[in-house]
């Protein structure tokens, strides 16, 4: 954002603060420094922001971080079941349409035997 004052006298830059958040998009922010700054065991903080936050390390929780996992893995093993249930439904239902045709077949052709 540009901002120019009209008969500056003072040679000091001045510049120009954003209420809540405006001048900046603060959720995408936040998504690349979590991006470039993660570690195993949780989230380094930028130096400059350090002042801010008031530390350097923000580690993860640990027991939440293994709920999501049990979480994830039991999300997959009950889609993988689904998937496989579908599977064999799809198989069943494409017999028995195999079946009808047949049987439409048949019946056509004894139609045409009796005419």
């Amino acid at each position: 954002m540009r901002y120019a004052e009209k008969n500056q006298v003072e040679k000091e830059k001045k510049f120009v603060h954003m209420l809540n958040a405006t001048l900046c998009a603060t959720e995408r922010t936040m998504c690349c420094i979590m991006e470039n700054y993660q570690e195993a065991e949780g989230l380094r903080i930028p130096k400059v922001l350090v002042p801010f936050v008031g530390m350097d390390f923000l580690p993860y929780n640990q027991e939440a971080l293994e709920r999501f996992r049990k979480q994830k893995a039991e999300d997959e093993k009950k889609a993988a079941q689904k998937a496989a249930a579908d599977a064999k439904k799809g198989a069943k239902g494409g017999k028995k349409e195999e079946k009808k045709a047949e049987a439409k077949e048949e019946v056509k052709e004894e139609e045409a035997k009796a005419e």
